[in-house]
């Protein structure tokens, strides 16, 4: 597991995607530890904005920020959650599947 540069993460945020800095913050408070199979993707992207795109169950990091405008934190936060110990195959699978489609708005 990696836990992520929150520093760098902070001044990323704010400087470069037009967070806030509380937003930045809030954002950052809580994240979780990256799981081994995400973290190089985020070791090089806090480095340089660059990344390997990485598939979880079938969809990929960059998929999930073009198919529901997430930033890359974002994306990779959400991926992240499929690789969580303690969920179901079936509920993986589940939220796999949703996440290859946009949600819709009600």
């Amino acid at each position: 597991m990696y836990t992520i540069d929150k520093e760098e993460a902070h001044k990323i945020l704010t400087t470069e995607l037009n967070y806030s800095p509380t937003e930045a913050a809030l954002f950052l408070e809580d994240f979780p530890e990256i799981h081994d199979k995400l973290a190089d993707a985020v070791k090089s992207w806090l480095e340089n904005k660059t990344f390997e795109d990485v598939s979880i169950d079938g969809i990929s990091i960059k998929e999930v920020m073009k198919i529901h405008k997430y930033n890359f934190l974002l994306a990779v936060r959400t991926l992240n959650g499929l690789l969580d110990e303690d969920i179901t195959p079936e509920f993986r699978q589940g939220m796999a599947e949703r996440l290859k489609k946009p949600f819709p708005i009600k």
